[in-house]
């Protein structure tokens, strides 16, 4: 009888302990389905020139196409290789990569924001990953965003664990990560400046072994050097500049689609006005009060290391769309939301701090409401209008109404009125029907 209270207290503590990983696993398994529904819809834009340079070709050939013809690194080209090997169609090949390494971003989000803001912020940081529309899309896209946005969630794990524990092997895990990074996307480099400044200041007693990890992660980059100089002769930024040319507008826009938005669609379609201005206040109210309460409590050790920890986060999500900006400042503009998936992370973990510290209730009502407001998005991104434009459809349809020597009209990246689902071969039963 009198173990019983020890008995009790030992399972109340196993229980708290088990619902967040119970919670984790369901936001787990709910962001693998909805980037399933993905898997099968038509290509589109530059996964086409992704499949052209992976499908039914050798490693060696893959590796010299993306060398002489891409502007990005190929760690994720080598992946969407093996995914075509894989699956059953290349397209779902191509794909394959970012449906896994989105899911499993969820489950990093959380495990970072649990050794570094917090079990309740890592919690909605990584329902923010799971449902985020722009997650699901470039989770479902056969470009490398979700694996650079992957690979950064994992080398800030490691970095956390590292200047916490000082442990080699968590050294090891940032340097591998960060170098996988670069060798993943270019825009990868402005959060690891970010991360390796933030670990420079704040763990004066971690230099030496930064500085040896992050060499290392250089050194193993080197190789591909010569080819960055090769692809930095191409238009991509040319490109970028000319359809989507930056202005304080487009900027903000872009900013706001990557953080609860969709690339291709209209804010005011998706998620709409009123759940855009309701996520938005959520986050940001809620994120005033907990900017205050930190500084209150940021004399205390603890509020010192907590201090800490939400700076680190903060520079993640603010590394890329400022780096972009002032990149695109003095160069061709590069600003695109996907280009700003490295933070997506840090973005996701800030906004869960902010949500979850700002007091009880007021921290109840702001995290109800913001994701209420992002699941409206979710939804929408889920509804078949929003989906990629049906070309596979359109194709079959021209094919059997069609007559020899009609034109076709191509609009490779979005159909005539706006990259929706349905629109595209609604359009052509106009013009056949």
């Amino acid at each position: 009888m009198g173990n019983a209270p020890a008995r009790s207290a030992a399972g109340g503590r196993r229980s708290a302990e088990r619902w967040p990983l119970l919670l984790v696993a369901g936001l787990t398994a709910v962001a693998l389905a909805v980037r399933l529904t993905g898997l099968g819809q038509s290509i589109f834009g530059d996964e086409f020139l992704l499949l052209t340079r992976v499908d039914d070709r050798s490693l060696g050939g893959m590796l010299r196409e993306v060398h002489d013809t891409e502007s990005t690194p190929p760690f994720h080209f080598l992946l969407a290789w093996v995914g075509t090997k894989l699956a059953a169609d290349p397209v779902s090949g191509i794909r394959l990569p970012s449906v896994l390494l989105g899911t499993a971003t969820v489950a990093v989000t959380y495990l970072v924001g649990l050794r570094s803001v917090g079990r309740n912020a890592g919690l909605v940081g990584a329902a923010i990953v799971a449902l985020s529309p722009f997650a699901i899309f470039y989770g479902t896209e056969g470009r490398a965003y979700a694996t650079l946005a992957f690979l950064v969630a994992l080398s800030m794990l490691g970095l956390v664990r590292a200047v916490d524990t000082g442990r080699r092997p968590w050294w090891v895990l940032w340097a591998v990560s960060a170098c996988l990074v670069l060798y993943t996307h270019y825009t990868g480099i402005y959060v690891l400046i970010a991360q390796a400044a933030w670990a420079f200041a704040a763990y004066p007693r971690s230099r030496r072994a930064l500085v040896a990890a992050g060499g290392a992660a250089a050194l193993a980059y080197l190789p591909w050097l010569p080819s960055f100089f090769v692809q930095s002769d191409d238009n991509a930024s040319n490109r970028i500049d000319s359809f989507a040319p930056l202005s304080v507008q487009s900027y903000f826009r872009d900013v706001l689609k990557f953080l609860d938005g969709h690339p291709f669609i209209p804010l005011r379609e998706l998620p709409g006005r009123l759940a855009l201005a309701v996520f938005c206040a959520a986050v940001l109210a809620a994120g005033v009060a907990s900017v205050a309460r930190l500084v209150r409590e940021r004399s205390a050790r603890e509020g010192e290391e907590r201090l800490r920890m939400v700076l680190l986060v903060a520079a993640v999500a603010l590394a890329t769309p400022a780096g972009l900006l002032l990149y695109s400042a003095v160069a061709k503009s590069i600003v695109l939301p996907r280009n700003m998936s490295a933070s997506l992370p840090g973005a996701a973990l800030i906004m869960g701090w902010a949500l979850t510290t700002a007091g009880r209730r007021p921290a109840a009502v702001a995290t109800a409401a913001a994701m209420i407001a992002l699941c409206a998005g979710t939804v929408q991104v889920l509804d078949k209008s929003n989906q990629r434009p049906p070309f596979e459809q359109a194709a079959e349809y021209i094919d059997a109404r069609g007559r020899s020597g009609d034109g076709v009209i191509d609009f490779f990246y979005n159909p005539a009125s706006k990259a929706s689902g349905r629109e595209l071969v609604d359009n052509l039963e106009g013009s056949y029907g």
